[in-house]
Order: structure tokens, then sequence, then C-alpha cells
């Protein structure tokens, strides 16, 4: 019995029966495996408590990681460290940036980079043809919009008009209501209303606009779809 208390105090037992997202930030997901691991102390009813009232702390028999798919023309999969490199140019190319607030530099941009390859349900994109990365696709489980899967997205612009943000999105899309929990059984994306090739795109996957608003001091639509109504490929 006291080896089994020992192994509770180190949060060992913990480990077998959930996952922790890394950081995001390092601090807030350090004290909420701290409080995993105190909750486990209390019974698995603590835990379960914990596992629902956090964003960082999941159960993975409710949720799944970004993992290899496929399409007929191209291949989603976990970012590795080599992906790095051309999705900076994502953040920083104004052209990509238009839209979306201008070109990350400074503090967000080395953030975006030391947290890229452990962003929970994020998705590289990449050619089956010769493997090259055109973009990435995410669903955020907590977005703003309330307990919302909320789809951003990003492709280079040299790959623009070939297709893929279609065909990769609308695949990501269709992933989503099944590996990542939501009260909602819909899937949203939000667009400034000046970019109409974004737009063009959500309504050709079957995206239906929603609502307006204002961020930013720009106007903006919102845009949802639900398995049923998505047009998957290009």
């Amino acid at each position: 019995m006291a080896r089994k208390r020992r192994s509770a105090r180190t949060g060992s037992r913990c480990l077998p029966d959930c996952r922790i997202r890394l950081p995001y930030p390092p601090v807030v997901s350090a004290c909420r495996a701290r409080l995993l691991c105190a909750a486990w102390q209390c019974g698995r009813r603590g835990v379960r408590s914990v596992l629902r009232c956090s964003r960082h702390v999941v159960d993975p028999r409710r949720e799944s990681p970004a993992r290899r798919h496929r399409t007929p023309g191209l291949l989603l999969r976990p970012p590795e460290p080599a992906d790095v490199t051309p999705c900076t140019r994502l953040w920083t190319d104004p052209e990509v940036r238009r839209f979306l607030g201008g070109p990350l530099g400074g503090r967000e941009l080395d953030a975006r980079r030391r947290h890229f390859v452990h962003r929970p349900h994020l998705f590289t994109v990449a050619t089956r043809e010769d493997t090259r990365v055109v973009g990435s696709v995410v669903i955020d489980p907590a977005p703003r919009f309330g307990n919302r899967r909320e789809a951003p997205y990003g492709f280079l612009s040299e790959h623009w008009g070939r297709g893929y943000a279609r065909e990769a999105v609308a695949a990501v899309v269709d992933w989503a209501p099944v590996n990542v929990p939501s009260d909602d059984p819909t899937v949203i994306a939000v667009t400034q209303e000046a970019d109409i090739r974004s737009r063009r795109l959500l309504e050709a996957i079957g995206m239906c606009h929603v609502d307006g608003f204002v961020e930013c001091e720009a106007s903006r639509v919102r845009c949802s779809v639900g398995r049923q109504g998505l047009r998957v490929g290009r």
C-alpha cells in the first residue's frame, strides 16, 4: 500500500490514463498537470472533473491527435521540425497575411515557431507527388466563439489556384467532428469580408454564411458547415 501512495504523490499513476497537451503556454500547462495529478489522489471523479474544465488536459478516449491523412493529391500529417521554415513564410509573407492582420514578427513570431510542432489538431499540408509543404490547416477546439470548433488555414501564395486549399480544408473539416469533441456538430471558419478568394473557398466546400462582425476595424464573416453539407475534394 505504501508503494501505491508514493506513486500517487509523484503523479505516475495519472500517466496511463491521461494525455497532457504540450505548453500553451508552458506555465499554464504545468499548473494544470499538477492539478490533474492532485485530482487523481481524490479518485477518478476528480480527474474527470479536471478533464472537463481544462482546455489543456484532455482524455485520449474522447479526443484524437492529428494523424496522417491522404487525399487524392495531398498528404495531411502532423507537423515536423523541418516544417517550421516553410510555415514561417506563411506567417511573414505580406500577401498571405494581407487579410490576417499583416506579417508576424518579434515575440509573436518566435512563439509560433516554438509551439508549432506541438500544437494539437494541426496538419501540415504537403503534395503527395513530391512531399512539398504548401500550407497548414488546424482545428481549434475552443475558439473565441464559445465551444465551437474553428478551422484556421493558410497556404503559400505560389500554390494558390491549384485546388490544394479546398481539398485540404474540406478533408480536415470532415475529420474534425469525429476526432475533436464539441457540443456543436458544425465547424466554423472566419474570414474578412474583403477576402473574396477565401470566401469562395468556404462556399466551395459547402460552408454557409452565418453572420458578420467587426474585428480590428475590419468587417468579417463567419461561415459554418456540418458533415452532411460538406463537399469533399477539389
